[in-house]
């Protein structure tokens, strides 16, 4: 299979002020790594953009280190962490994440020198799913959503508030919204995606201070994660929760992975699963203090 073009920007939502425009993409044809020009620049903040074959690398911030969630003794030693049954390399730095993240080929979707853009353990993150865009059956949506969120829930140690349903006008671009993680299934015609991209996700982010703090998501499903397979067998099964938890991952800060067997690798793999490096990715993104 070949590697796609880089694409035209997608918008949703440019009247913001002081934030950076994040963006990737997933697909079955080829390894979109992301896509997008800035956002103007309405503010004293510098707007970013990732081209189509550049990645950040994760940087560590002191507020990052709130973990909540169980840590298993593989992923401490991943994310460098010292205590008991822990092992060092003989060249480790204890307690440097990133670069334990970066060893095992871990990016996040925006980093600087004061840290990897994150949300913030202040408020639950309210969780929207919209189908107004979509064929899809939006019963076997909103449950694979629902699965979804459930199981990031538990790997980030984020608080969510119940899924609640969200509408917008059909054919306009949905305005992102403060605090909110929005998942729009659309159908695969609506140009919203291109041909065979699975899913597309946007995250804004502020300086605050000395960190960068995720405020807002907006996620796009495509109808063709439900139609590629039969129901109820395993492959759809394990084909949709890729998929989704590969997106709400780009949501929560987390970028690709060179790791082919990862949940996070930009190509949908059939051996793709949570991995070690993946667990400790997720566990950091759920990191950020108050």
């Amino acid at each position: 299979m070949s590697y796609r073009k880089q694409l035209p920007a997608k918008r949703l939502g440019l009247g913001l002020v002081a934030t950076a425009l994040l963006v990737s993409s997933f697909s079955f044809s080829g390894a979109l790594l992301s896509q997008d020009s800035p956002t103007p620049d309405q503010g004293d903040h510098e707007s970013h953009a990732r081209a189509n074959n550049e990645a950040y690398a994760w940087a560590n911030n002191p507020a990052d280190r709130n973990w909540r969630v169980e840590l298993p003794v593989p992923v401490r030693n991943l994310l460098t962490l010292t205590g008991a049954g822990t092992t060092r390399r003989p060249d480790q730095v204890d307690n440097d994440p990133a670069s334990g993240l970066a060893l095992a080929g871990s990016t996040a979707m925006f980093a600087d020198a004061t840290g990897s853009a994150l949300w913030p353990n202040c408020t639950p993150i309210r969780v929207t799913i919209d189908t107004v865009e979509s064929s899809a059956d939006s019963t076997a949506a909103a449950l694979a959503t629902r699965d979804a969120v459930t199981e990031l829930a538990e790997l980030t140690g984020l608080e969510f508030t119940p899924i609640t349903a969200s509408a917008h006008t059909a054919g306009d671009d949905p305005a992102p919204r403060s605090n909110t993680i929005q998942i729009i299934w659309v159908d695969r015609g609506t140009g919203l995606l291109e041909d065979h991209e699975l899913g597309s996700a946007e995250v804004w982010h502020l300086e605050v201070i000395d960190r960068l703090i995720v405020f807002q998501a907006v996620v796009l499903l495509s109808d063709e994660i439900l139609t590629k397979h039969d129901p109820g067998t395993a492959a759809r099964t394990a084909s949709v929760r890729t998929t989704l938890l590969h997106e709400l991952g780009h949501a929560v800060g987390i970028g690709h992975s060179a790791d082919d067997g990862s949940v996070m690798y930009p190509k949908l793999i059939d051996k793709a699963s949570v991995t070690t490096a993946d667990q400790a990715a997720f566990a950091y993104a759920g990191s950020r203090g108050c």
